[in-house]
């Protein structure tokens, strides 16, 4: 397996190799590809830190709102018949199941935010253009495609 990862100068590098792709395509499309891999590689990081990370701890907004949400589950139980509380044990489960995958899905989502702002940082925030450093450490990027 290649180690090397290729950065979309690289491979706007390549393409400009063939005389009927433009650097602009080209370039496009060695983003698009760079970006939903990295994507794709926080997603399985988010997970991998949301399921191994321990509790997340609730703000004191959120202590204060799931405390109101418990006394007031309570009160509509106390008010119910058994068969009643049944229905609604499913149905505090199934919005309890949609709940949690919100959760992961935010949770996702703010690691690859985190990303982009980090990205757009370094972009606008470093004197050495991104992928110099990538190629400085690669021996074989001036070798793809030859």
């Amino acid at each position: 397996m290649n180690k090397d990862m290729v950065s979309p100068m690289t491979i706007a590098k390549i393409a400009g190799r063939f005389n009927n792709i433009s650097y602009d395509y080209a370039g496009s499309f060695g983003v698009a590809c760079y970006e939903e891999g990295m994507k794709q590689v926080i997603k399985q990081i988010a997970r991998i830190s949301l399921f191994t990370g321990g509790p997340i701890p609730q703000s004191k907004h959120a202590r204060k709102a799931t405390k109101k949400l418990e006394n007031m589950y309570q009160n509509i139980v106390k008010a119910l018949k058994d068969n009643d509380k049944q229905t609604l044990d499913k149905l505090d489960e199934a919005y309890s199941n949609v709940m949690a995958a919100e959760c992961e899905d935010h949770y996702i989502e703010g690691f690859i935010r985190g990303y982009q702002y980090l990205m757009n940082y370094l972009i606008f925030h470093s004197d050495i253009p991104l992928g110099q450093e990538e190629q400085e450490k690669s021996p074989n990027a001036a070798n793809i495609g030859a």
